[in-house]
């Protein structure tokens, strides 16, 4: 049992190790290089240096938002990091997803119940292989990134972390699955505003993982969906998270600075937000 624990321990500050190292890899490699364009295909050029907007023409967002004040606030909070920080860090198109009967665009964030959401969009097929935007050709992506309402759900840093941990780690030698090796900085770790260009996509809606029965709700009404469309939406009940309960379990087998180090490594996610650092690890700095 001991053995165990320890192996656990060791894992999880492997991961933070690779974190730390890979996030000043990243920043180091963003600063030299312009773009990958010369290796990526020319629709996904078109679909990464698109200075994107929201146009989402319809009363009932406007109404929407009139009436919805935790919206706007969720909103102003991005705009103030984005104008601040002055990130113009373009979105990820193979997380840019796009549903043109309902014409809703969805960023895919990872341990944000991202399954549950494809699904709801996209039942016909599953949630798998889901369309990208950047399959379409370039007029059409123009025309979809400007007028289709965008959303995205986000959650708590250092839950997501976790969760991202116990899924790939815990859960996956405890079921016995055969061990996979994830490219380097996977987008299970990445930050939100390498994911989906917070900055450079306006999104109409931000949902958030802890309060997703109630945000998917009101996501049913800021889409304008029709009753029928509404339906495998509102139908979501959503259970507590297991990885909540075993936060403080987890985090405090680790230093305090390692703590302090992810806080800055996701500083822009807990700015965004709305999210408190140390938010839900207060109690291990009071010790």
């Amino acid at each position: 049992m001991i053995l165990r624990t320890q192996r656990k321990l060791g894992r999880l500050l492997l991961i933070i190790c690779i974190v730390v190292v890979l996030y000043t890899a990243y920043k180091a490699w963003f600063g030299a290089t312009n773009d990958r364009d010369a290796e990526e295909s020319e629709t996904l050029k078109v679909a990464r240096s698109q200075v994107l907007s929201s146009k989402f023409d319809v009363s009932t967002l406007q109404d929407f938002y009139s009436r919805q004040p935790r919206q706007k606030e969720r909103k102003k909070l991005i705009e103030t990091f984005c104008r601040q920080s002055g990130n113009t860090a373009k979105p990820n198109p193979l997380h840019i997803t796009v549903n043109q009967t309902l014409k809703i665009i969805y960023c895919i964030t990872p341990k944000c119940a991202s399954r549950e959401l494809r699904i709801m969009l996209f039942p016909f097929v599953n949630g798998r292989n889901v369309p990208r935007v950047r399959q379409f050709p370039p007029h059409e992506q123009n025309m979809m990134l400007e007028s289709y309402f965008k959303f995205t759900f986000v959650r708590e840093p250092f839950e997501r972390i976790l969760s991202a941990y116990k899924d790939k780690f815990v859960y996956l030698r405890n079921n016995q699955r055969k061990q996979k090796q994830y490219p380097a900085m996977d987008f299970h770790w990445d930050n939100y505003v390498n994911i989906c260009g917070m900055c450079a996509m306006n999104y109409d809606f931000i949902g958030h993982y802890e309060t997703m029965e109630q945000d998917l709700a009101d996501f049913i009404t800021a889409a304008g969906l029709s009753a029928e469309d509404a339906r495998r939406f509102a139908d979501y009940k959503h259970t507590q998270s297991k990885t909540s309960s075993s936060l403080l379990k987890y985090y405090s087998q680790i230093p305090l600075e390692w703590i302090d180090i992810l806080g800055q490594i996701y500083k822009a996610n807990f700015e965004m937000f709305g999210y408190n650092f140390p938010g839900p690890l207060k109690s291990l700095y009071e010790k």
